[in-house]
């Protein structure tokens, strides 16, 4: 007999799907036509519909993975459709089939993270003799469709940004949907499958190599531990004895779990260092605006987007952290101290890492254009009062996170979340995605310490369904948040079009 949690899953796992298909038809009927970026995208990949792989539009700055999971896509479909076998060139040809790409992957993208939060660290077995041998046994946990069925990854699934873009034909979804496989896999140290999953998620955007650093450095932190290195949760220890827990580990057989976990990644490295420099560029092409900036205020944006998004599960998160916080005056000076250091960055990044794109200032069909002009250009003190909640907001998510992963784990995310956004001149909430969506399932990691094993092995598993009732609830409440502006975006999308005063085409607001 299902209990009242499961219950809850199952229908906010069919209401997703049924909204998520409702929506997609709206926009197609009443947006049938490409628009914005879809004027670049659909071309494209209605071409190599026809099987013309030569042409490639100048304008694109992504490598073609999306057209050909499209075009994979449509083959399959016909197949199955037309049981005759033979392939048709017409599957992905219209504007709504081509759409379906992004739709499936919103739709496959639940299960996706699900597999994420149940994959269990395989366990490194360790004999040593005259030769150090390393082995891994695995511990893949294989989840079924019902253990899927959860809040909190349909919950995360439906964030804002992420959701809206999977009802047209761009590459946001697709690409987070390896991003996150290839995490899912890392996570269960196959890091053969996470290298190739990671190569495939580079032909949907480049600067996803960030995201395949992380994963090959998350999962030598994993294998590390097994042999002594402290990856505890920070709020159990401290940045000291981690750091001091390097010391003690045995230097062969580090090297040599360091060696075997990287060797996987490193052609997918190669290979991406050579493009770029046959290229002169990350992007592909447009590259006269989409130049490499120091954009050093997109880290605080980025938490401040984070909190606004999640902030149910995130003051969860810190109360649940608030009962084993001991007052004592050297907590309160050390809290003054690490806000008043943040908040010195912040200013500091206003001040001299502020990018102003020509894009955000011409064009008013996006949030970020109003974000822009309305709060951090409200006046000429705006931006520097705006390091006030930046400073609240970092902290906040240093806490929550604290109480789930290690010093190593939270310097290696803050890393790449910098290395992924900063270059980039523009505010696109479309970057911060794959961020979010790792620091927010991180609220509801499992803080059990590992077991290391020498010799043996180990199994465990993460129900996602066991969730307290606080955090179920905090789930419930971010998924009818969720759903509030999702509704807000999608009728003023379709409903509230404008005209620009020198062009007669509809213009439609969006992320």
């Amino acid at each position: 007999m299902l209990n009242r949690s499961t219950l809850w899953s199952s229908t906010i796992a069919l209401t997703y799907i049924a909204i998520a298909a409702i929506a997609s038809q709206l926009v197609n009927d009443i947006v049938p036509q490409p628009y914005l970026d879809e004027i670049f995208h659909i071309p494209q990949a209605q071409q190599y519909c026809k099987g013309e792989f030569a042409k490639y539009d100048p304008k694109l700055t992504t490598p073609p993975g999306l057209y050909i999971v499209s075009l994979i896509q449509g083959q399959i479909g016909s197949l199955l459709a037309l049981g005759t076998g033979t392939l048709n060139s017409k599957t992905c040809q219209s504007v709504s089939q081509l759409r379906q790409t992004s739709l499936f992957a919103l739709f496959l993208l639940p299960y996706i993270l699900a597999s994420y939060c149940l994959a269990t660290p395989a366990n490194v077995t360790i004999t040593q003799d005259r030769n150090v041998k390393v082995g891994w046994q695995r511990t893949s946990v294989p989840i079924s469709p019902m253990e899927a069925i959860t809040p909190n990854v349909h919950t995360i699934s439906f964030l804002p940004p992420m959701w809206f873009f999977g009802l047209l034909y761009y590459t946001d979804v697709p690409s987070t949907l390896f991003v996150m496989a290839m995490l899912a896999a890392s996570k269960r140290n196959e890091n053969l499958l996470a290298a190739l999953l990671g190569a495939i998620s580079l032909t949907l955007r480049q600067t996803n190599i960030v995201w395949i650093l992380f994963a090959m450095g998350t999962s030598a932190l994993s294998n590390l531990s097994t042999i002594g290195l402290d990856t505890r949760p920070l709020s159990q220890t401290s940045v000291i004895e981690q750091l001091r827990s390097i010391t003690s580990l045995p230097a062969l057989t580090a090297i040599r779990i360091l060696s075997q976990t990287a060797m996987p990644y490193i052609p997918v490295f190669g290979a991406s260092a050579a493009f770029i420099l046959y290229n002169g560029s990350i992007v592909l092409g447009d590259k006269e605006h989409h130049q490499v900036s120091t954009h050093w205020v997109q880290p605080f944006y980025f938490a401040a987007f984070a909190s606004f998004f999640a902030w149910p599960t995130l003051l969860i998160s810190l109360n649940r952290a608030r009962r084993g916080f001991h007052l004592s005056t050297l907590r309160i000076l050390g809290e003054i101290v690490s806000l008043a250091l943040i908040f010195s960055i912040a200013l500091a990044a206003v001040q001299y890492g502020t990018v102003e794109h020509p894009f955000i200032l011409a064009d008013n069909r996006h949030y970020a254009f109003y974000f822009w002009r309305k709060i951090i250009k409200r006046t000429d003190w705006a931006r520097y009062a705006l390091a006030i909640p930046y400073t609240i907001s970092i902290r906040a998510w240093w806490i929550a996170l604290s109480q789930h992963f290690s010093f190593f784990w939270l310097v290696g995310f803050c890393m790449c979340l910098s290395a992924a956004v900063i270059p980039s001149p523009l505010i696109e909430p479309r970057y911060f995605m794959i961020p979010f969506i790792i620091a927010r399932l991180g609220l509801m990691q499992s803080t059990k310490p590992s077991e290391p094993t020498v010799g043996g092995s180990r199994q465990s598993l993460v129900k996602l369904n066991d969730i307290s009732k606080p955090f179920f609830n905090a789930c419930l409440v971010e998924m009818i948040w969720f759903a509030l502006i999702n509704g807000s975006t999608l009728y003023l999308f379709l409903y509230k079009p404008f005209r620009w005063p020198d062009s007669i085409d509809w213009q439609r607001f969006m992320w």
